[in-house]
Formats: structure tokens, sequence, C-alpha cells
């Protein structure tokens, strides 16, 4: 399965499905794991969990402008 795919199952899994179904837009727009922001405990965590070591940064650019159209197509045509 791909990432993006589990980012949308956690995505239906968060939220009824009456309020994804009556949403304007849904979106995934990536993740960030910024260490140097991080205090020694979380910094621990994050690297036993994920096993990435430095600052990693997977933002999807494209969905968060496909997300700001959506939601723009939605409030000029309200």
């Amino acid at each position: 399965m791909r990432e993006e795919d589990i980012a949308f199952k956690q995505l239906e899994d968060a939220f009824q499905k009456e309020i994804l179904n009556n949403a304007i837009a849904k979106g995934i727009f990536g993740w960030e794991l910024l260490y140097t922001k991080m205090n020694f405990i979380d910094r621990f965590i994050a690297k036993k969990v994920t096993k990435i070591e430095k600052d990693t940064s997977n933002i999807l650019v494209n969905n968060i402008n496909q997300f700001a159209e959506e939601i723009n197509r939605h409030i000029i045509n309200f």
C-alpha cells in the first residue's frame, strides 16, 4: 500500500463517514520531522519509532494547492 493510501485510510478512520461525505475538500498534505526543533525526549522517541535520523520533509505541495483550489471553487460558487 502506498504512503498516500495509508494516509487516506487514517483520515477515513479519524472522522465519521457523515463528516467526510459532507466535507468541501479533503486532502493529505504530507509530513515533516524537525529534530532541530524537538526536545531530547521527543527526538529520542521519534528516532526510535521512525528509524529516521535527521530532519526530513515530505510536504506534498501539489496536494495543498489542489486543496486550496477546491476551497476557492466552492467559495466562488457559493
